[in-house]
């Protein structure tokens, strides 16, 4: 009965808490170092003492920039500003319509990539469109969940999220997408079922989640010749997904000392662009070991919101260290029948 209760109330009391990983990632922290917090709302929470107090919505701090968190927002606008500033980004278009789209795609050249205006971590993205039928498809299926869509020139490569803070470089992953290897006797679907057993894909601070097996999934693997009751060779690896997701099983890889001195460059030179103190760059490029002007890589996106993850715990202390300031001095005076004692 007590364990009931407790599970109850529990469930009743995360009502209240504010929601994402990087925030229960945030109060985590500060709980661990002794550094006060208060929670304003869902998505705000202050940290820290007085004047040295910091307000985070998620990763962002009222210490950012406003106009580059709105630039980052809006990723029409961040691939007008970096290319206005002669950084790599790959040819966009806005498409109100399936006319606007098609228009765009003869003019862009096809393959395209066709996304929603205001999502990240791959959520509605349709990958390889090769010509207009299959545009017309991808639209129509997209605009009913996403009403702001773009329309882009398909870059080949491994997508990388670099992230900066203070606008120096500090971490690369490489984003995969979700795959099993077969072992010559499980279906797929066993193979996923044992895939989503990991317990980074049940845990609540990961934004890593389980392979979904629905439509999507099955859709994709037909396409590649596959279904569920598919038995893949001893090595073969099935990829589940035709790009990056999160949410669809994807995971990431830390590549940090793999990304070449010019592309760390271009990554520090977005965030300063943009000012930025912390961000996390989509460099989408053959080779992260190769400078991109040599490659055709290009800046995919920048989140002024990060996902931070679990990975790397001591970001969260370091990113409330620099907005939080230091632990103030406390004067104080106890005074008692003219007897005074000092203490600091």
């Amino acid at each position: 009965m007590f364990e009931e209760f407790i599970k109850e109330r529990s469930q009743i009391g995360v009502r209240y808490l504010p929601s994402g990983t990087n925030t229960e990632n945030f109060l985590s922290t500060a709980a661990k170092f002794h550094l006060p917090f208060k929670l304003l709302s869902h998505q705000n929470v202050i940290y820290g003492y007085g004047s040295g107090s910091a307000l985070f919505k998620s990763s962002i701090s009222d210490n950012e920039s406003l106009i580059g968190v709105s630039l980052a927002s809006d990723k029409m606008q961040t691939n007008a500003f970096l290319s206005s500033i002669n950084l790599p980004v790959a040819q966009q278009a806005v498409v109100p319509n399936e006319n606007t789209a098609k228009e765009a795609a003869e003019r862009i050249g096809y393959p395209v990539v066709l996304k929603p205006l205001e999502e990240e971590q791959g959520r509605g993205v349709a990958m390889n469109i090769q010509n207009a039928e299959e545009l017309e498809h991808e639209f129509r299926r997209t605009v009913q969940i996403y009403p702001k869509l773009i329309l882009e020139k398909q870059i080949e490569g491994e997508l990388f999220r670099i992230n900066t803070f203070e606008f120096k470089y500090v971490r690369m992953l490489r984003r995969v997408p979700a795959r099993v290897i077969g072992d010559g006797k499980n279906t797929l679907q066993n193979l996923i079922i044992a895939f989503n057993k990991h317990p980074l894909r049940n845990n609540p601070g990961s934004y890593t989640k389980p392979i979904p097996i629905d439509d999507e999934l099955n859709s994709h693997l037909s396409k590649s010749g596959f279904n569920l009751s598919s038995v893949p060779s001893i090595g073969q690896c099935v990829q589940l997904t035709p790009i990056w997701k999160s949410s669809r099983g994807g995971h990431s890889v830390d590549v940090t000392d793999k990304l070449h001195p010019e592309n760390i460059e271009l990554c520090e030179r977005v965030a300063r662009s943009l000012r930025l103190r912390v961000t996390g760059i989509d460099l989408l490029s053959p080779d992260a070991t190769v400078p991109w002007y040599k490659n055709g890589a290009v800046i995919c996106e920048v989140n002024a919101k990060p996902q931070i993850g679990i990975t790397n715990p001591d970001a969260y202390r370091q990113i409330l260290a620099q907005n939080t300031g230091i632990t103030p001095k406390i004067h104080l005076e106890i005074t008692n029948g003219g007897k005074t004692d000092k203490s600091t």
